[in-house]
């Protein structure tokens, strides 16, 4: 193994090889951004008299297209200030950074009164020496432990908002390392040395990856050496008993045995056997070697992700206390399972989801409940070969019950054949510090904002107030209330939206995220807010943060769907729509809401009125799309029919004592939706005004023609 110094040196190396590199024409910068981050201009370094500023531009090297908001930038930094404080900090910082990189020969920072921009095509960094769109293991992730979280080191103390969009920043690392170096590791690679690097770069990255670990055996004893096989998985269960509680997989333990017996290559047979076999079933049915003219090319078989279906727990009892304590148990899991990429999860199994691809899986689970302590059984089935998978009986202390979920998790993942380490688990499921009865008042809460009354949503809005004061730690107390807050006005036409009310959601929707960065859901929250106050570059960034996070999450990728389509961004956000239909995961109205707005919004109003037929009732926007899309298909009577039993529901729903008239329900409509495209924002008027329906013109955006 290669120490400190070897790591020194080829830091050396890199600002030598640098510095040489640079020729005729433009300065060009290089960041080195793994570790304490150090600038260099044409091979010269380059020292900031400010943390912020070195923060700033990390942050812009690390954008897409170099680009961000004078605002974006602000919050990163001087979130809590006032705006003349965060602005006049801004440009001072600026001022310092385009100072130093300008007098070190480097002119690619340049920044107007909306934008900051870094020209990236003249900067480098040292990620890139990682190489992880070729074929071999670059040596670093052989050397260095725990690299992604090394990204810029100490970054951690400038900013909570920085701090947070750094987390985020250095998971996505690890899980780009992840995904190109775990195809690797696989036994029917067929490269005993690049499997065995490859091992070590993931046990590097994550001690407690086991399929890494197997790799790793399995190539140590390939080549004989079993005693560092034997060394290898030593270490795991020390790593996986000492931080985590746990023990290596029954797959792993086998993998040792047979080692132990002297049965290795038994094992090793018996699984590319298995594998062969996998591989069969995936695999179309094998195309001739040559084809005629006309002939189709063979259909590329895509992955499509397993689907969990969580199941109503079946109690033994039926008095309150138990069923309330059921219905939290589900919530919970649902709310740990939704975290992880590797899987989707659905309300129901519909007929559409059954004609999908993906696999499903049902968790059946029964409780019954004996004064402090809970019996539970949990089975988990798969719905296409109607086999149980797995199944355990557990009795637990109440105190214990939600500690118990995350090992729920991983054991549900273990039967669908998912591997997701202990460490990740540990950080992606974590546990809310929460008792029994503060998530009973959560669920309560949610649940009484939609029973579409007025004085229940106030009442749900005081339960979660009350909550936050008990609890401040509960993030998702913060995340619920500000999701009331900004749909109030969307479930209760005539509710005012006001300037004070957007601002307190979005400081519950920003602690929220300080509490979990890694909820995508809570991102969905900010968006939203950062939406209805029309600061849509902002909301449009934590969409797609919401997005990177999971994007198999149907609530996940299709609210952030709904609001690339209010951007503009119709071929991204139809993707998205199509492809949760196609893979049945529109399972809940909510869903089919989403995939309504988006295909109307996005001009396929043919898909958006045959999606209205799965609605029967609940939230009145989503009409205003069949009204528009009705009417821009040529259907202008049912269109017009179909606006003037809008407007007497909207009218029946009216929370004011003075009834509406077409303006008002018109203002109210225009208000649900922000809008920040001209083309979509014409199109939608169009559609509405020709059915009767005139959206006020102070509500659109910038270069709209129909006001």
């Amino acid at each position: 193994m290669q120490g400190q110094g070897d790591v020194e040196d080829m830091g050396n190396r890199e600002v030598a090889e640098h510095g040489r590199s640079a020729g005729s024409g433009r300065s060009r910068l290089h960041g080195v951004v793994l570790g304490v981050p150090r600038f260099l201009v044409d091979g010269k370094p380059v020292s900031f008299r400010s943390r912020k500023a070195e923060g700033l531009l990390v942050r812009l090297c690390l954008t897409g297209d170099g680009r961000l908001s004078r605002e974006m930038a602000a919050n990163l930094f001087w979130q809590d200030s006032s705006e003349h404080h965060s602005r006049s900090s801004l440009r001072q910082t600026l001022l310092i950074l385009r100072r130093a990189l300008e007098d070190a020969g480097f002119d690619g920072l340049d920044s107007d009164k909306m934008n900051i921009r870094l020209d990236l095509e003249r900067v480098t960094l040292d990620l890139e020496d990682l190489g992880t769109d070729g074929s071999d293991v670059p040596a670093r992730l052989l050397i260095e432990k725990r690299l992604s979280e090394r990204l810029f080191e100490g970054g951690e103390m400038l900013a909570e908002p920085f701090h947070n969009w750094l987390r985020l920043r250095r998971q996505q690392f690890h899980d780009q390392l992840r995904a190109f170096l775990e195809p690797m590791v696989r036994l029917d690679s067929g490269n005993w040395k690049r499997m065995e690097q490859a091992a070590v770069a993931l046990l590097n990255l994550d001690p407690t990856h086991e399929p890494a670990c197997r790799a790793f055996i399995t190539a140590r004893a390939v080549q004989g050496d079993y005693t560092g096989a034997l060394r290898a998985y030593e270490d795991l269960w020390n790593v996986l008993e000492d931080e985590f509680d746990t023990q290596p997989s029954n797959e792993t333990q086998s993998l040792i045995v047979d080692i132990k017996l002297g049965k290795f290559s038994d094992w090793l047979r018996r699984e590319r056997m298995r594998l062969a076999e996998e591989a069969a079933q995936r695999a179309p049915a094998s195309p001739a070697t040559e084809r005629t003219a006309g002939e189709h090319a063979p259909v590329v078989v895509q992955h499509v992700n397993p689907v969990i279906v969580v199941d109503q727990i079946l109690q033994i009892t039926e008095a309150d206390q138990d069923i309330r304590l059921a219905k939290v148990f589900r919530h919970d899991l649902i709310s740990r399972l939704v975290r992880f990429r590797e899987w989707s999860v659905a309300d129901e199994v519909t007929e559409e989801l059954s004609r999908s691809a993906a696999p499903i899986y049902r968790v059946s689970i029964s409780a019954m409940r004996a004064e402090r302590s809970v019996s539970y059984s949990v089975t988990v089935k798969n719905s296409r070969t109607n086999a149980y998978v797995w199944g355990r009986n557990s009795a637990v202390d109440i105190g214990e019950l939600f500690a118990r979920q995350s090992m729920l998790v991983a054991e549900i993942a273990m039967a669908m054949n998912v591997n997701i380490s202990a460490e990740r688990l540990a950080n992606m499921s974590r546990i809310p510090d929460a008792s029994l009865d503060q998530y009973d008042r959560l669920l309560m809460g949610q649940r009484l904002h939609y029973t579409w009354k007025i004085e229940d949503s106030h009442q749900a809005e005081a339960i979660l107030d009350r909550l936050i004061k008990d609890n401040p730690r509960f993030g998702p107390a913060y995340s619920s209330l500000a999701q009331i807050i900004n749909s109030r006005h969307i479930v209760f036409p005539g509710q005012a939206q006001t300037p004070e009310t957007l601002e307190r959601s979005a400081g519950l929707a920003r602690m929220a995220l300080a509490l979990d960065p890694f909820d995508s859901r809570g991102y969905l929250c900010a968006a939203w807010t950062l939406a209805l106050q029309r600061r849509f570059e902002q909301a449009e960034a934590q969409h797609r943060q919401a997005l990177e996070l999971n994007d198999n999450d149907p609530w996940t990728a299709l609210s952030a769907a709904h609001g690339l389509a209010y951007y503009g961004h119709r071929e991204e956000a139809l993707a998205i729509a199509y492809r949760h239909r196609e893979n049945g995961l529109l399972t809940s109205p909510l869903h089919w809401s989403y995939f309504v707005g988006i295909t109307c919004l996005c001009g396929d109003h043919a898909a958006s009125i045959a999606a209205f037929r799965y609605l029967s009732d609940g939230y009145l926007g989503v009409e205003a799309w069949y009204v528009a899309a009705l009417a821009l298909t040529g259907e202008d009577e049912e269109a017009r029919a179909q606006a003037r039993h809008l407007k007497q529901r909207v009218t029946d729903r009216w929370v004011l004592p003075q009834p509406p008239d077409d303006a008002d329900i018109a203002r109210w409509i225009g208000n649900c939706f922000p809008i920040s495209s001209p083309r979509t924002w014409d199109e939608i008027h169009q559609g509405l005004s020709s059915a009767g329906i005139l959206l006020p013109a102070d509500l659109a955006p910038e270069g709209a023609t129909r006001r």
